[in-house]
């Protein structure tokens, strides 16, 4: 049998997930976080959350984690107040899960948080100084940092077309310094600014934005299911008259693949998105037919590659149970 839930865990079946008015807005800044299979590292993630002083709340969302994980994440809510638990009984998706808890939220504010992340410690007060010369519709990102220090790609990309992509993912982009006009959407490698300054994309694991901007925009668009959601966002944001910015003194350290599922799975629901957002965004029959066709293959190098990978690293075993937290705490 499952533990209780504590007062302050919210259980909700996928079903309810769908269209509901969002709650009142109060001061203060909501930070969001999806989990599935995320492992302990999710306990070093709550833990600088709640370290800093403006977060008016912690909004988790179970995508269906195993009962001993499940268990571990309702003891979160015995930590802090702020901390409060949706349950959902199977995985929802990315956006839809981000979508959900916006939905609770009452920040004025949301921070997009990803459960494998650490906030550092000066995060929050750069972010909302990044924000403060900016009026009307507005999302910041920052720098996603490996645990050595290194930025991790999808902390500054371009706009993703359907040549970008092949450049990127075919590999060609590493002959940018050689060739131009080859040229790769991340730009982790490009010298970094001393000062926030717009950028076509930023990350999906860390995400700061008005709670009206996000529900102007109708949140994330939910038939993505694993990946490309954010870049649709930040495109749908420009499109709209609206700006996204990356603040490059605002940080968290991203330990990455800690959720236990095989890289094939991660790579096909990216593939789709791919395939999703081309098709969504051409803008005429001439790029139609070229998404139905390059599309595909685009995303069929993303499989390719998880094939590959996968096959080398022999990561197609079933899910381990994760406890959300370490053991003792």
């Amino acid at each position: 049998m499952e533990a209780a839930a504590p007062a302050n865990a919210v259980l909700l079946a996928s079903e309810s997930a769908g269209p509901v008015e969002p709650a009142p807005a109060a001061p203060g800044i909501s930070v969001l976080v999806v989990t599935f299979w995320t492992g302990p590292f999710l306990y070093k993630c709550v833990t600088s959350v709640l370290a800093q002083t403006d977060i008016a709340e912690l909004i988790i969302i179970d995508n269906g984690n195993p009962a001993e994980a499940r268990a571990a994440l309702l003891r979160l809510t015995d930590m802090d107040e702020r901390v409060q638990i949706v349950v959902n009984k199977t995985n929802i998706g990315f956006g839809r899960a981000i979508n959900q808890a916006a939905r609770l939220a009452t920040g004025a504010r949301l921070l997009i948080l990803n459960p494998d992340a650490e906030i550092q410690s000066d995060t929050i007060a750069e972010l909302t100084r990044a924000a403060t010369p900016l009026s009307g519709a507005w999302l910041i990102g920052g720098r996603v940092l490996h645990p050595d220090g290194q930025e991790q790609r999808g902390s500054r990309r371009e706009e993703l077309t359907l040549w970008s992509a092949a450049v990127t993912f075919s590999g060609l982009g590493k002959l940018e310094p050689l060739l131009p006009f080859l040229r790769s959407v991340h730009r982790e490698r490009d010298p970094l600014p001393d000062a926030p300054r717009p950028q076509a994309v930023v990350s999906g694991a860390f995400m700061f934005t008005p709670r009206t901007t996000f529900w102007a925009l109708g949140g994330f668009d939910e038939g993505y299911f694993l990946h490309v959601e954010d870049i649709d966002l930040c495109r749908r944001l420009r499109a709209a008259g609206g700006v996204v910015i990356h603040a490059p003194k605002a940080k968290i350290v991203h330990k990455g693949s800690t959720s236990q599922v095989s890289i094939f799975f991660v790579e096909w629901h990216k593939a789709k998105g791919l395939i999703r957002y081309f098709r969504k965004f051409a803008r005429n029959p001439l790029e139609a037919a070229l998404a139905w066709i390059a599309g595909p293959a685009i995303a069929g190098m993303l499989v390719a590659r998880a094939v590959l990978i996968g096959a080398i690293a022999g990561r197609y075993g079933k899910n381990r149970a994760a406890s959300a937290i370490p053991p003792g705490q």
